[in-house]
C-alpha cells in the first residue's frame, strides 16, 4: 500500500527542519519561472517551462498553504509526487530544446 511522505524540505528533505525558509525560497523560485515561462512562450522550450512552472507552482502551493509537500509515489528508497514529474519532464525538454538550438545553429 502506498504510503504518504510528508516533505517539507527541498528534494530528499533537504533543510526540513527550516519550513519557513524552503517555502520563501520556493515561491520565489516559482515566481522567476513564472516570468521566465511568460517570456518564452514564442520559443520552442515552452512547453518544457510551462511543465517545470506548473510543478514548481503545486509544490510551492503545498508548501505555503500546508507546510509541507505530500509525496507519495515510492521509487526505490526516494518518494515523489506528480508536481515532481512534471518538473523533471520540462526540465529535460529545456535542456534538450537547448541543445538542439546550439548543436544546430546557422
Amino acid at each position: 500500500m502506498p504510503t504518504m511522505v510528508k516533505n517539507s524540505g527541498f528534494a530528499f528533505n533537504r533543510f526540513d527542519s527550516h519550513p519557513k525558509a524552503v517555502a520563501a525560497v520556493s515561491a520565489a523560485a516559482t515566481v522567476l519561472v513564472g516570468v521566465k515561462t511568460f517570456l518564452s512562450r514564442d520559443e520552442k522550450s515552452f512547453p518544457g517551462w510551462l511543465l517545470l512552472f506548473c510543478g514548481a507552482l503545486s509544490n510551492t502551493g503545498e508548501r505555503l498553504f500546508k507546510g509541507y509537500v505530500s509525496d507519495y509515489i515510492r521509487i526505490g528508497k526516494y518518494e515523489y509526487n506528480v508536481a515532481d514529474f512534471l518538473i523533471f519532464l520540462g526540465t529535460g525538454i529545456i535542456i534538450t530544446e537547448e541543445l538542439k538550438g546550439e548543436l544546430w545553429k546557422e
